[in-house]
């Protein structure tokens, strides 16, 4: 292994991009400072380290933070930027949960203003136009990550011919996340594996920060990347929902919005088989048409921004009205989370084994709702099943259009019925 070394990154020009790094005013400062608390902080001390999560927003008030990409295995360190006073830290994964993988240390003695998660959503809240701000800076951030040097932060070693290597790479661009692709046959490997102590035998590999994963699993790299469920310690959710296609970001944008605690899961990918459209060209509002990938991309953004939490490979194994046992479909780990509804968005070819015996089905396994429902013993609210508070809407739903925007519909109407359902009996 080499020598640690230390160089800049030519490819971020902070001073030239003032979407994705705004000089916040005193004005703006002194707004913030009522959602955190103010910390003298020396050179070389860490604000935050590679494979934290909700690290919260750091505003910088005197000095400089530098942010370092740790390369793997020669240790060179590489400064991605430099914030200086009226800066602010951070990207996209502090909606989305996802880990860091570089990490911010002072440049110099300084002081900062530190915000915590439940402080950042409170002004997300509370200050429309900081937090339209804070988010298109973050915006903006990610995709100088999809490039350049920030793209080593993340890289996947592989032969072109590995179906498991395709199926890292595949998961990546499906969720967005920047990385680099290394194959087996590019020029340095043989070195580049010979310094992890690693054979080509033992690929694909993911190299991600100091951490190397070894012939990882989906639902590995999802969980080392911090993009799938962890129990946490909310004693219950309003809804759960299954299935991120549009229907499912749907309910988790206007149950997050209408103040739902709301957890969408998804055993495959968010987005669903819209998410692989090349154009959809039908969705009211874009008249030359959007990617499936866009498209779900800024409604998966939209319902984090608003709250809610999504996790992805991810299933659900077990449900009984009062909890569902949410799975890691790669990894095997499985956790109980208590909640007060549940919706099903799991698409054309029906993925409902695990529902049979627990609400109606048709025969070719969509679920049946309201009015297509016999005597259930209650009165089914719009897209309620058999069973109450179990709701199901888009293309699962037996006598849906199958359609985006009217999946999307329906998932955004059921969020009447659940508040409905969770509203207390009247005497």
């Amino acid at each position: 292994m080499n020598d640690k070394a230390h160089s800049v990154s030519p490819g971020v020009d902070a001073s030239a991009d003032a979407a994705a790094f705004p000089t916040l005013t005193s004005a703006q400062i002194t707004r913030l400072s009522e959602f955190g608390d103010v910390h003298d902080v020396a050179a070389g001390e860490a604000l935050f380290r590679e494979g934290e999560r909700f690290y919260g927003l750091i505003v910088v008030l005197e000095g400089s933070v530098e942010i370092v990409y740790l390369d793997q295995p020669s240790g060179a360190e590489t400064v991605i930027v430099t914030h200086g006073p009226g800066r602010f830290l951070g990207e996209l994964s502090l909606f989305t949960g996802q880990r860091a993988v570089v990490h911010g240390r002072m440049g110099s003695d300084g002081r900062v203003l530190r915000i915590d998660q439940d402080g950042f959503r409170r002004l997300l809240a509370g200050d429309s136009e900081i937090g339209d701000t804070v988010f298109a800076a973050f915006m903006a951030r990610r995709e100088i990550l999809r490039e350049g040097v920030a793209t080593r932060s993340i890289r996947i070693v592989g032969s072109r011919h590995s179906g498991r290597a395709l199926d890292l790479v595949n998961y990546l661009l499906r969720q967005r996340v920047g990385h680099q692709w290394i194959d087996l046959d590019d020029d340095g490997v043989t070195e580049l594996l010979a310094d992890l102590g690693l054979r080509p035998a033992q690929t694909p590999i993911v190299v991600s920060g100091s951490a190397v994963l070894r012939n990882p699993t989906i639902g590995e790299l999802a969980s080392h990347l911090g993009l799938v469920y962890e129990a946490t310690d909310l004693k219950v959710f309003d809804v759960v929902i299954v299935g991120a296609g549009p229907a499912g970001l749907a309910a988790a944008v206007y149950g997050a919005s209408e103040g739902l605690e709301t957890l969408l899961v998804d055993s495959d990918f968010i987005g669903g088989q819209a998410g692989t459209s090349s154009r959809i060209e039908n969705y009211v509002g874009f008249p030359s048409g959007i990617s499936g990938g866009d498209l779900v991309e800024r409604a998966a953004l939209q319902a984090q921004r608003l709250g809610a939490r999504i996790s992805s490979p991810s299933t659900v194994t077990r449900t009984r009205l009062e909890e569902v046992t949410i799975t890691n479909n790669q990894t095997g780990a499985s956790a109980r989370q208590p909640c007060v509804g549940l919706f099903s968005f799991i698409g054309t070819s029906p993925s409902t084994s695990w529902l049979e015996g627990f609400v109606e089905l048709d025969a070719k396994g969509f679920v049946l709702t309201d009015s297509d429902l016999g005597d259930v013993g209650f009165e089914p609210l719009p897209f309620e099943t058999s069973r109450a508070g179990i709701f199901a809407a888009g293309d699962v739903r037996a006598q849906s259009m199958k359609r985006v925007a009217a999946a999307v519909g329906d998932g955004s109407s059921a969020i009447r019925s659940v508040h409905q359902r969770l509203a207390p009996a009247t005497p």
